[in-house]
This record gives C-alpha cells, sequence and structure tokens, in this order.
C-alpha cells in the first residue's frame, strides 16, 4: 500500500472503506468473494494504520530534531558570547601593549596621578618634592641639635603695626599659602 497516497486522501479513503464496512454490515448473507474483499479491507486498515503510525513518529522525531537544532543553538550562542569575551580582553591587551601609560590597573601604583602625567601635576609633585626636602633637612637640623634663626633688623621708619605684621606672617605661613593657593588652582583647573 501506498503512505503518501493514504495520507494525502485520506478523508476519501475512510469515507469509501466506512460505506464499504456499512454494506458489507447490511448484508444478511455474504458470498466468499465478499468476504475475501472484506478482509482486504481489513488489511488496508491495518497497513493504513502502520502508515498513520509511522507519520507520526516522524513527527515526533522532527519535535526532537527541533529540539536538538536549539540545544546547538545555545551551544553556539554560548560560544559565540565566550569567543566576544575573549575578543574584549585581546583588544584591552593590545591597548596596553601599545600604550601602556594610558591604560594602568589599580595594582600598578599606589600613587594617584593622572596617566599620562599632565604639566601641573609635574609642578604638584616637584613642589610637594621640595617641601618635603625641606621639611626632612630641617628634621634633621633639629634632631642635632642645630637651630637655624633669620634676623631681618628692624628699621626706625617703620611703624608698630607694621612689625606686628610682619611678625606673624612668617616663612611658614607664606609657604603653606602658596601651597593652599597651588592645590584650589589645581582642582580649579581640572574640572
Amino acid at each position: 500500500m501506498d503512505c503518501s497516497q493514504v495520507l494525502s486522501n485520506f478523508n476519501t479513503w475512510k469515507a469509501s472503506t466506512s460505506s464499504a464496512i456499512s454494506v458489507y454490515q447490511a448484508k444478511r448473507t455474504t458470498t466468499q468473494t465478499e468476504d475475501d474483499e472484506m478482509l482486504l479491507k481489513e488489511k488496508e486498515m491495518l497497513d493504513a494504520s502502520l502508515c498513520i503510525s509511522e507519520a507520526i513518529n516522524k513527527l515526533t522525531g522532527t519535535s526532537s530534531e527541533i529540539a536538538a537544532l536549539h540545544e546547538k543553538i545555545l551551544a553556539k550562542t554560548a560560544e559565540l558570547h565566550k569567543g566576544e569575551a575573549d575578543i574584549s580582553i585581546a583588544k584591552d591587551r593590545v591597548a596596553y601593549i601599545r600604550n601602556p601609560e594610558r591604560k594602568t590597573s589599580n595594582y600598578e601604583s599606589w600613587f594617584p596621578i593622572d596617566r599620562p602625567l599632565h604639566p601641573a601635576s609635574i609642578v604638584i609633585l616637584i613642589a610637594l618634592s621640595i617641601f618635603l626636602g625641606v621639611f626632612y633637612a630641617l628634621s634633621v637640623l633639629s634632631a642635632a641639635d642645630i637651630q637655624l634663626m633669620f634676623y631681618i633688623p628692624a628699621t626706625a621708619n617703620r611703624s608698630s603695626f607694621m612689625i606686628w605684621l610682619q611678625e606673624q606672617m612668617t616663612f611658614s605661613f607664606w609657604l603653606v599659602l602658596i601651597v593652599l593657593i597651588s592645590v584650589v588652582i589645581y582642582f580649579v583647573k581640572r574640572n
């Protein structure tokens, strides 16, 4: 029996088989030829049942094929995301190799300065180095019991207010004022 023909014309085949069975059941007596025809119809029905079962199995297999394809799609998507992450890491490595001063990690340095160094950063670093150097030198001299004193002779024509004002504005005052102004200028220009 041709399964494709039965499946394509199933309603027609079903109607003709049902009518043949109804005619056979309506008869009170049957001949051997009619009995043989019914046995052939029974065999046709069994073949049709096998064809339908085979078609159902194919359709079920199709859904499992779809599920397998879906699993492959998920696996390929995961591979794609992993590849994109690898490409991103490779790009970062190439950028670091080409310009290592532009991208720094948290572990490269403990001193928070911008890279590449800006001229303002260099001036601040030099001023800080000079200040700390002078502070260290004066601390060493103080530990060695050497005291430095600056003596400015008073002139006779200055008023007592000007002398008092000059006494208030010592070298350390001017140094702190310069550092304070430099820090304010740095942060104003930075923003």
